[in-house]
């Protein structure tokens, strides 16, 4: 497993849950903008499958196990999840307001999960498409 080094004056990076095509995009967009991020997984297909993309670091946790969720050893800015399951992404937005960290963008593909979204501290709730990833990354910046 890949350790994160903790440096005082790092910039803050952008925790990134990609687990379906958008968020893979959104994430190589991040990559080529050179702007610092942090993949975000819950199993190792998933790690492997984002490496394959060139995507580094990848930070994998158990959801279930709240004793795996340890942050990374950088700071934490904003934290994109794009959502394949509802139950994957309200677990991830819980564990990342234990973290501390910034605003939590849920993205979803979906009108019906906002409410459900921002009850759990998501502060924004963006319905997306892949085509629309651009103007994201754009918008974040």
């Amino acid at each position: 497993m890949k350790r994160f080094d903790t440096a005082a004056g790092q910039p803050p990076h952008v925790l990134v849950s990609a687990p379906n095509e958008a968020g893979e995009l959104f994430l190589c967009r991040l990559r080529q903008r050179g702007v610092p991020h942090v993949a975000l997984v819950n199993n190792p297909y998933d790690k492997e499958r984002l490496e394959s993309l060139g995507i580094d670091p990848v930070l994998v946790v158990d959801t279930r196990d709240k004793t795996t969720w340890e942050p990374p050893r950088v700071p934490i800015g904003k934290v994109f999840l794009f959502e394949d399951s509802m139950n994957l992404s309200c677990r991830f937005i819980h564990m990342c307001k234990t973290w501390k960290t910034g605003l939590i963008y849920a993205v979803t593909r979906s009108d019906n999960s906002r409410v459900i979204y921002r009850a759990l501290g998501a502060k924004h709730v963006r319905y997306t498409t892949k085509q629309d990833i651009p103007d994201l990354v754009q918008s974040m910046l």
